[in-house]
C-alpha cells in the first residue's frame, strides 16, 4: 500500500520547492488525482480510460491556481481541495457524456428530479451506529443535483465528498478491498452485488467487510467529523 501523503509538505513543495522537488511533487499530486478520478469512474467502464485526462486537466488547473496565489484556506486541506478540483472535472465529463443534467431544451418540458443520495438508517439516528446492515434501505436524504447548485454550494458539496473519499483512500488501516467496499458502496452507493462480482466474493462477505471497516472508521474522529459535515451540511 502506498504511503499516506502529507498534504502540508506536498503543498509546500508545490509552492516553494526547488525545480526537482516541484517535479516530484507534481508526480505525487498527479498520481493522487488519478486515483480519485479512477475511483469516481470505476462504476462506468466506458469512461474509465478518461480518468487520466481528468487528472491531467485538474493538475494543470491546480498549478495555475497555486501560481496565481490561490489554494486551500488551510494547508492541511490541500488534498481534499485538490480532490474537489478533479471531482469537478469528472462531473464535467459525466455531463458531457449524458450522465448529468439534461439539455436546457428538455428541462423546459420535463425538469430533472432531485438526485437522491441514500443515507443509511444509522446515519439518520446516530453516527456512532454507522455500519449496521438492514434489508430496508432506511430514510433518504434528498440533495439537489450538483448542476442545479449555486457555485459556492456546488464547490462545498464537491469538497465535502472529496474529503470523505480521500479519508477512505488514504486510510492506513484499510485494505484495498476495504477501500473499494467503502468508497464505491457506502459513499458512492454502488450495488453490493456489483461489488461482490468485481471483488470475486459473495454479497455476504461485502457486508462483513463493510461492517468491520466502518467499525475502524468509527474510531477515527477526524473521518467521523467529515462524515457528520457531509450528511448534516
Amino acid at each position: 500500500m502506498a504511503d499516506a501523503i502529507d498534504p502540508v509538505l506536498l503543498l509546500d513543495a508545490c509552492r516553494q520547492g526547488q525545480p526537482a522537488a516541484r517535479r516530484a511533487a507534481s508526480g505525487q499530486l498527479g498520481g493522487f488525482l488519478l486515483r480519485v478520478a479512477a475511483e469516481r469512474l470505476r462504476s462506468k467502464p466506458d469512461l474509465a480510460e478518461q480518468a487520466e485526462d481528468c487528472a491531467q486537466e485538474a493538475l494543470v488547473a491546480i498549478w495555475r491556481k497555486l501560481e496565481a496565489g490561490g489554494g486551500p484556506d488551510r494547508p492541511e486541506r490541500f488534498l481534499s481541495w485538490s480532490a474537489a478540483v478533479v471531482v469537478h472535472k469528472v462531473y464535467d465529463l459525466l455531463r458531457r457524456q449524458g450522465y448529468g443534467r439534461p439539455a436546457a431544451a428538455s428541462l423546459a418540458v420535463d425538469p430533472i428530479p432531485e438526485r437522491v443520495r441514500r443515507v443509511p438508517r444509522a446515519a439518520q439516528l446516530s453516527l456512532e451506529a454507522l455500519g449496521a446492515d438492514s434489508a430496508d434501505s432506511g430514510p433518504r436524504r434528498r440533495l439537489p443535483d450538483p448542476s442545479a447548485l449555486d457555485p459556492e454550494a456546488e464547490a462545498g458539496e464537491r469538497e465535502a465528498f472529496a474529503a470523505l473519499l480521500v479519508g477512505v483512500r488514504e486510510h492506513a488501516r484499510l485494505s484495498e478491498d476495504s477501500k473499494r467496499v467503502l468508497g464505491e458502496g457506502f459513499l458512492d452507493e454502488r450495488d453490493d452485488d456489483e461489488l461482490a462480482r468485481s471483488l470475486g466474493t459473495s454479497r455476504a462477505n461485502v457486508h462483513v467487510i463493510r461492517s468491520r471497516n466502518l467499525a475502524k472508521l468509527r474510531g477515527d474522529t477526524a473521518w467521523m467529523a467529515r462524515l457528520r459535515r457531509f450528511y448534516e451540511g
